[in-house]
């Protein structure tokens, strides 16, 4: 099913700022995903550039979007037992503190965005060389 919506979204790309048509056609993007894009970046960052990124910055943007995302999700729970339904536009006031925390996480999350541009800015800027690069491998002309 996922992989229709996808397939069948692609081509409709240019609708979706039409809000009928938007949850239908775009593909969801869970935070494990965005977990896992973030690993791959770091991982791959010193092998496509051949330069190091700083670990105590790295670990401050992990650690930070990772408070972020449950800060903001975590209260979700509760408000999915309060009987609060998913996807609507105003909640009743008894949601309103939840609704708050997950806001205030949200606003983590978006900062540690902040931090991970950060982190690849003053990777380039610092110009640190990486001791091993797969530009490395390359076939050597003789």
């Amino acid at each position: 099913m996922k992989v229709a919506r996808t397939v069948r979204g692609r081509p409709v790309g240019k609708n979706t700022s039409n809000c009928k048509i938007d949850w239908p056609v775009r593909p969801p993007l869970s935070m494990g995903a965005v977990f896992t894009m973030f690993s791959g970046i770091y991982y791959w960052f010193d092998k496509m550039t051949g330069l190091w990124y700083s670990e105590v910055l790295g670990q401050i943007h992990f650690w930070t979007f990772f408070i972020g995302v449950n800060v903001t999700f975590f209260p979700m729970h509760f408000l999915g037992v309060a009987g609060m339904p998913r996807r609507i536009p105003d909640y009743p006031d008894a949601y309103y503190m939840f609704n708050k925390i997950a806001s205030w996480g949200s606003y983590i999350s978006a900062f540690s965005a902040l931090i991970f541009f950060l982190v690849i800015l003053e990777a380039l800027l610092s110009n640190r060389k990486a001791h091993f690069c797969y530009s490395e491998l390359s076939i050597s002309r003789k």
